[in-house]
């Protein structure tokens, strides 16, 4: 449940009445949109495996900028970037 405030996903997701305050990084999270959310709190499950979703190496480095909402274009040259480096 504490997880679940902390991303966000309560109360954007599951409804209810909550009571008190959470925040992070000095915000409260209660006031700020699942994107600003992601920027300040991650998520790193128990089990591994089951956060491994993608079945790329583009998609999982993808990733991090999708969920902060960057443009396709922006996205397919930060990849193209990181394979440069590598």
């Amino acid at each position: 449940t504490l997880g679940s405030v902390m991303n966000g996903l309560i109360p954007h997701y599951y409804k209810g009445k909550m009571k008190g305050e959470a925040f992070a990084s000095g915000k409260d999270i209660s006031k700020l949109s699942l994107h600003e959310i992601g920027h300040i709190v991650g998520t790193v499950f128990q089990d591994p495996r089951s956060q491994f979703f993608t079945t790329t190496t583009d998609e999982k480095i993808a990733f991090g900028l999708q969920t902060i909402c960057k443009s396709r274009d922006e996205i397919k040259q930060r990849v193209e970037e990181v394979y440069a480096e590598l």
